[in-house]
C-alpha cells in the first residue's frame, strides 16, 4: 500500500482516531532512538545563542518567567482576568 493510500484511509476516520495514530506514531518515535539530523542553521544559531548568554547572562529570562509572561498575554487577549504577578505592592 502507498502513503498516499494510507493516509486517504486515515482520512476517513475520525478525528479522536485520528489522534490516536499521531500519539501511536509519535510515540514509536521516541521508542526507535532514531538520531534525527539537525540542520547546520540549527547548530548554528543554538551556538551565537550559547555565546550570547556567555557574554550577557542578564539578557535571557528563566522558562518560568516567559511561561508567565505568555499565560497572562493569552488571558489578556481571552478577556480573562489577570493575576497580579508575585512581586507587584511589595515594598
Amino acid at each position: 500500500m502507498t502513503v498516499d493510500k494510507v493516509l486517504e484511509e486515515i482520512e476517513k476516520l475520525s478525528v479522536t482516531e485520528r489522534l490516536q495514530i499521531v500519539e501511536e506514531l509519535w510515540d514509536g518515535i521516541a521508542r526507535s532512538n532514531a538520531e534525527l539530523p539537525v540542520p547546520q542553521w540549527q547548530k548554528d544559531e543554538l551556538e551565537r545563542r550559547k555565546q550570547n548568554f556567555v557574554r550577557n547572562p542578564d539578557s535571557c529570562q528563566t522558562w518560568e518567567c516567559v511561561k508567565t509572561e505568555l499565560l497572562e498575554l493569552r488571558r489578556k487577549e481571552s478577556g480573562m482576568p489577570t493575576q497580579k504577578r508575585r512581586d507587584e505592592g511589595r515594598a
